[in-house]
């Protein structure tokens, strides 16, 4: 079998690629076709690479704007000839459906979702009346494609709750949640063992001011508390206190030996709408043996907190500082549980959270977008 990933984004890109290494695995080809640069590759799987920049005006839905795409698309098909597309975001799903090649939908999150609440973060918004209606457009024809794809190729989900939605539309609905393989768990070295300060680890790819974030709520704790405790922030500099170690953007075996060195971690997103989806790096903070204090509208991740006691849910700013003032004292008074409780969450996250448990649902989808009528 032959598998032609195209996305609207480039490389590295952690859900293309553990598809891409699976595939590799099952002696299968794979390249990759992306609407930004290829800069590199976690895995190494993907044995070609493609992309050409995806345009502003090229995803909005005005008539023929994904023409060129898609002649370049079909132009990969002919010299490729794979034997099926994997579409990994409504624009990719849009251009596989128009070209008429067998693909599948693999939705990372829920695009309907986040079109209502959130608009678009493609054609940003601003004040100027002719941004608005291309806005408005876009969003339109963005609410428009998503059932014509659902309806036209099997589609991974990533919850459970979002295949129930999906299926109503699409039988041939599978889940495949954002959780590690085993390659990359094996990266993860031994916890270090650490008895003179608390740090949490916080992981984020915004490179948005802080009054625009959506963890603002969090981390702005940061800036107004004196917690004792030690902020271990992996992605753009937003905030400059004593109290946080500030690494940058990092590769990904980097990020997760960083996790290694810290006691707990934190997820501060705060959005208008319940996520019903596992944000890739809730499982690596787990399998990086930290308990996870994680927002209460994260619902599956709030819910896998409480059954398997490997974090905490909080609801609001005031709670979540209340939270980690008690933490930190709890730490100082028990470090050696803190030590012994990251093996036990390990071994919780191996249990629940390993690609291999999930990968058929990859191989369902291939089959069933190759038989379909």
């Amino acid at each position: 079998m032959k598998i032609l990933h195209l996305s609207d984004a480039g490389l590295p890109d952690i859900r293309p690629e553990r598809s891409a290494l699976y595939a590799r695995e099952k002696g299968w080809d794979v390249i990759f076709a992306g609407g930004r640069p290829v800069e590199n590759q976690i895995f190494n799987a993907f044995q070609k690479t493609y992309f050409r920049y995806w345009r502003p005006h090229e995803k909005t839905g005005f008539p023929r704007s994904l023409r060129n795409v898609e002649d370049w698309v079909r132009k990969l098909i002919h010299e490729e000839k794979p034997d099926l597309i994997h579409a990994h975001d409504i624009f990719a799903g849009k251009v596989a459906l128009n070209v008429g090649h067998p693909f599948i939908y693999d939705d990372h999150e829920i695009w309907g979702s986040r079109i209502a609440f959130q608009g678009s973060s493609v054609i940003k918004r601003d004040r100027t009346l002719l941004r608005r209606i291309a806005t408005w457009y876009a969003i339109r024809n963005w609410r428009k494609w998503e059932p014509k794809i659902l309806r036209s190729a099997p589609v991974i989900a990533v919850s459970e709750e979002i295949a129930q939605e999906y299926r109503q539309v699409q039988p041939h609905t599978f889940v495949l949640p954002n959780v590690p393989t085993q390659r990359e768990v094996s990266m993860i070295p031994p916890n270090t063992n650490i008895d003179k300060e608390f740090r949490l680890a916080y992981v984020s790819r915004h490179d948005l001011p802080l009054s625009q974030r959506n963890d603002a709520t969090a981390l702005r704790l940061w800036l107004e508390n004196q917690f004792g405790a030690k902020l271990v922030y992996i992605g753009p500099t937003v905030i400059e206190t004593q109290e946080v170690e500030n690494h940058g953007f990092v590769s990904h075996e980097k990020m997760l030996e960083i996790m290694a060195t810290c006691d707990a971690a934190l997820m501060g997103q705060q959005l208008p709408l319940p996520l019903y989806s596992i944000q890739n790096r809730f499982p690596l903070f787990l399998h990086a043996g930290l308990k996870t204090i994680v927002p209460e509208n994260m619902i599956v991740e709030a819910r896998f907190c409480r059954q398997n006691h490997v974090g905490w849910v909080w609801s609001s700013g005031d709670e979540l500082k209340s939270m980690i003032k008690r933490l930190v004292r709890e730490y100082f008074d028990g470090v050696a549980q803190w030590n012994h409780d990251k093996q036990r969450i390990r071994t919780v996250a191996d249990e629940h959270l390993l690609w291999r448990r999930y990968s058929d649902q990859l191989e369902q989808a291939y089959n069933a977008a190759l038989t379909a009528d």
